[in-house]
This record gives structure tokens, C-alpha cells and sequence, in this order.
């Protein structure tokens, strides 16, 4: 129980950032393309579940979340899976539902990285602030 509780949280986690990077720009940058795609995403034609299933039948074992992620251009789901102590991660295109190679991760640098994105979100300022508004911190 205490497993599936920690997942719902980390899942809601994950998502709530990839929402809060999503409305947010540096401040230093707001010309830039890719701050344009994050200030308006794509709807995705795959939902998370259907991002699960898919990569349920890429590795096998179960899903422990998908995040909604901008990356390389493209938007996508990071999936991870578990598949007894085996942890992988499957990135599946948002639009086609096509899956890339599943790569195997470990919960240190899983943790990281969600560390790091939460850190440069934190970093970021609103979108709506105006253009000589400092961040805060």
C-alpha cells in the first residue's frame, strides 16, 4: 500500500512539474523557439494510459508513471516500468504513439533528474510577468 501511495505521489509530482514548466519561461529567453513550444504545448493525440499500455508491450512488467515531457523537439511520455527489480524507462511519442528502445534506469539517477527539472522550473519565472520583472527566488 505504502508502494502504491509513493507512486501516485511521485506520478503527481512529476506531472504537477512538467505542468508548472510548461506555463513558465526563462527569463532571458522568451524568444526563444522551445520556450514558445513549452508556453504552448501540443495536444497529444496518445493519452498516459495509452502510453503505458504501450509500453507494457515493449518491456513487460508494470507501469509506474508517465511524464509529459518536451524533448528533442518533440513532446512525449516518459514511461517508467518495473519488471521485478528490473526499472526501465520508455519514451513514447505523444502524437504517434511510436516507442523508442526501452533504457534501463535506477531509482539515483531517476531522482536527479526529477531534482534537476524541478530545479530549473524553480529557476523559471511566470510566463504572464512582465518582461522587466525579476524572478523569485
Amino acid at each position: 500500500m505504502k508502494l502504491k501511495a509513493a507512486a501516485l505521489g511521485l506520478a503527481a509530482l512529476a506531472v504537477m512539474g512538467t505542468a508548472f514548466a510548461v506555463g513558465l519561461s526563462p527569463a532571458k529567453a522568451s524568444n526563444d523557439p522551445v520556450v514558445a513550444t513549452l508556453r504552448n504545448p501540443v495536444a497529444a493525440k496518445v493519452t498516459p494510459w495509452d502510453a503505458m499500455r504501450i509500453a507494457m508491450r515493449k518491456v513487460g512488467g508494470r507501469p509506474f508513471s508517465a511524464t509529459y515531457s518536451f524533448d528533442e523537439g518533440h513532446w512525449s511520455y516518459d514511461v517508467i516500468m518495473v519488471n521485478g527489480r528490473k526499472i526501465s524507462e520508455v519514451a513514447v511519442n505523444a502524437m504517434t504513439g511510436k516507442a523508442d528502445p526501452p533504457e534501463v534506469v535506477n531509482p539515483a539517477d531517476e531522482g536527479k533528474e526529477l531534482a534537476d527539472d524541478l530545479s530549473t522550473a524553480a529557476s523559471m519565472r511566470p510566463a504572464a510577468a512582465g518582461d522587466g520583472e525579476q524572478s523569485n527566488k
